[in-house]
Parts: C-alpha cells; sequence; structure tokens
C-alpha cells in the first residue's frame, strides 16, 4: 500500500542507540552495503516529491546556492530510503536521499546530485527486490533539468515559502 507520509530528513537508523547519526544523504554506489542504509535499501525504499532541489556551488565561501527542477516543470519524485526509531513509545520516521555522481549539467556545481526516479520507475522502484532498483540509481539524462541562482536565503532553515526558488540576478 502506498501513503504520503511527514517525516524528518537525516535518517536515524532503527537500530541507534541515539539520535546522533542522521545522515541527509546515502550514496548510490554504497547504500546497499553501509550499514546505516542496507536494511533500508532492501525493504523501505521511498519517493521523496520536490518541485526543486537545491546545490551549493564549490569553492570559497560563501558559496552560491543553486536551484534544479525539472525542464519540463513538473515535480520531481528523489529516491529514498526511510527507517522507523523509537523511545518511549514514540516513533520518528526519517528519510535519506540517495545521492549519485552528477551528470555533466549538475558537474558544474557539485560533484553529487539526488537520484530522481521517473513516473514509470515508481513501482518498480518501491517494490523489486534491490538489485533490480539499483538498476534506476543514475543521473538524470543531460538536458532533463534546468537550474539557476538563488539568494543565500535558502541557507535559513526556519524559512519556507516560495520567493526561496526566485531566480537571483548575477
Amino acid at each position: 500500500m502506498r501513503r504520503l507520509t511527514l517525516m524528518r530528513w537525516g535518517l536515524v537508523p532503527s537500530w541507534a542507540t541515539d539520535m546522533t547519526l542522521q545522515p541527509f544523504n546515502a550514496r548510490a554506489e554504497t547504500v546497499a552495503e553501509n550499514g546505516t542504509f542496507r536494511a533500508a535499501f532492501r525493504s523501505r525504499r521511498c519517493l521523496v516529491p520536490a518541485d526543486a532541489y537545491y546545490e551549493w556551488a564549490r569553492g570559497k565561501a560563501p558559496r552560491q546556492p543553486w536551484a534544479f527542477a525539472r525542464l519540463d516543470g513538473a515535480a520531481m519524485a528523489l529516491a529514498g530510503v526511510w527507517d522507523m526509531w523509537g523511545w518511549d513509545g514514540d516513533v520518528l520516521r526519517s528519510f535519506a536521499i540517495i545521492t549519485t555522481p552528477a551528470n555533466d549539467f549538475g558537474h558544474s556545481i557539485h560533484e553529487r546530485m539526488p537520484v530522481i526516479i521517473e513516473p514509470r520507475d515508481y513501482t518498480k522502484w518501491l517494490t523489486a527486490p534491490a538489485e533490480t532498483a539499483a538498476s534506476l540509481m543514475t543521473a538524470p539524462a543531460e538536458g532533463a533539468l534546468i537550474r539557476w541562482p538563488v539568494s543565500r536565503r535558502v541557507n535559513n532553515t526556519r524559512l519556507n515559502d516560495a520567493t526561496l526558488l526566485e531566480r537571483l540576478p548575477i
């Protein structure tokens, strides 16, 4: 059964004794073997909906953030893994986004980018054996994304509005 559920970004593995381990990203190259993500990759894969994602250009501080979105304007489904961690009868559901080496378009800004699952592959990503799902963990095709510079206001986690995606004149 599929359902849309709010989760915390930063995966806390079910076996963790506390919340000190909270990685935001999992590398596609190691997610199936890495102890933090291995069990989740086998049986708890998810799709993280997004209009866009941010990457910060490499270089000296202050680094410039860039927004990346689909060229066709459609929402994206980022590949993720999730887990449940409990304490005192409460349960925390958390997730990490799977990243892959960036394609040429993305690499000029950052060396990695999220894995984007295409709509035709949603069911395969969510339900297929891990070996089959692993074949989907690739960078988007060249020409599938657009990017633009955005304000450094995106660094403030208290802010969450559409103006964060506005193009910054450079």
